[in-house]
C-alpha cells in the first residue's frame, strides 16, 4: 500500500511538473519510468530521495527564471527538460537501483546516494549559483566570466550545492531511521551525501571548462551548450568536445558521484 500511494504521489508531481513548463512529453515519461524503476526494485526510501530530488531541482529551476532568462539568455528561459536531460541526470541513480534488486548490498544506496546528492548538488549550484552578485569565475583560469558560462562557479554556487547534497542526505537519513525505527547505522549518510555531492558538482563543473561543447550567437554575443539557437538558428562551436554535450557531461558527473559514494562508504566500514 506504500508503494501503491508514493507511486500516485510521484505521477501527480510529474504531471504538476509538466503542467508548469519544466518537463516535454518525454521527460514526463522517462522521470515516471525512473521512478517506477527505483522505487519497485529499490523500495519507497529510494522512490522518496528519486521524488525529492525531481521537486526541489524544478521549484529551484523555477525560481526568479525570468530574472535567469535575461542573464543565460532566451533558451534557458524557453527551455523544458526533455528525455535526454532527465535520463542525463537520473540513468546512474536508477541502475544502481536495478543492481540493488539483483544483489542488496547496502554499498549500492550509497552509489545510488551519490548520484543523487551529485544531481541534486549540481542543479542547486547553476539555478542559484546563477543568481550571484558577484560575476562568477571559471573553474580553471579563474577569470571573471558572464552568468551561465559552462564550467564558472561563485561562492553562492558551491554554497548551493553543499546544501543540495545535504538536502539529499538529510532526507535520506530521515526516511531510514523511519524504516528502521532509529538512527542506527544510517549515520554516514549526511556525511557521503555531502561529499560525494560537493565532488560530483565540481567534476561537472570541470568537464563545463574545458572539453564540454560551447557555442556561440554572434547576434546574441552569448555562449550557450546547445548547437541551435531557438530563433538565430545553428551555433558555432567555439571550444570543447562537439560531441560532449552539457547532458554527457551530466551522466559522467552523477557517474563520478556513484562511484565516489562506494569509495567513502567502503573506507567508513572498511
Amino acid at each position: 500500500m506504500s508503494l501503491i500511494i508514493i507511486a500516485l504521489f510521484g505521477g501527480i508531481s510529474a504531471f504538476l511538473v509538466y503542467r508548469q513548463g519544466m518537463l516535454t512529453i518525454s521527460g514526463v515519461l522517462a522521470a515516471a519510468v525512473m521512478g517506477l524503476l527505483v522505487l519497485g526494485l529499490g523500495g519507497w526510501v529510494w522512490g522518496l530521495i528519486l521524488i525529492t530530488f525531481f521537486l526541489s531541482s524544478n521549484a529551484l529551476t523555477r525560481y526568479q527564471r525570468a530574472k535567469k532568462g535575461r542573464l543565460a539568455g532566451e533558451p534557458y528561459l524557453a527551455s523544458r527538460r526533455a528525455l535526454s536531460q532527465t535520463l542525463a541526470k537520473g540513468m546512474v541513480g536508477t541502475g544502481t537501483a536495478v543492481a540493488y534488486f539483483f544483489n542488496s548490498q547496502e554499498v549500492l544506496f550509497a552509489a545510488f546516494l551519490g548520484a543523487l546528492a551529485t544531481a541534486n548538488a549540481d542543479t542547486w549550484a547553476t539555478e542559484l549559483g546563477m543568481l550571484s552578485p558577484h560575476r562568477p569565475r571559471l573553474l580553471t583560469a579563474g577569470r571573471p566570466v558572464p552568468a551561465g558560462t559552462s564550467g564558472a562557479i561563485t561562492v553562492l554556487g558551491l554554497a548551493a550545492a553543499a546544501a543540495g547534497a545535504l538536502a539529499i542526505g538529510g532526507v535520506a537519513f530521515l526516511f531510514l531511521t523511519i524504516e528502521h525505527s532509529g538512527p542506527e547505522g544510517s549515520y554516514w549518510v549526511p556525511y557521503i551525501s555531502l561529499l560525494t555531492g560537493l565532488s560530483g558538482a565540481l567534476v561537472d563543473s570541470l568537464l563545463g571548462a574545458t572539453v564540454q561543447a560551447c557555442f556561440y550567437c554572434p547576434l546574441c554575443q552569448k555562449e550557450f551548450e546547445t548547437r541551435r539557437h531557438t530563433h538565430h538558428g545553428a551555433l558555432k562551436s567555439t571550444r570543447g568536445w562537439r560531441w560532449l554535450d552539457n547532458d554527457g557531461v551530466n551522466f559522467v558527473s552523477t557517474l563520478w558521484g556513484a562511484l565516489v559514494g562506494v569509495l567513502l562508504y567502503q573506507g567508513w566500514y572498511g
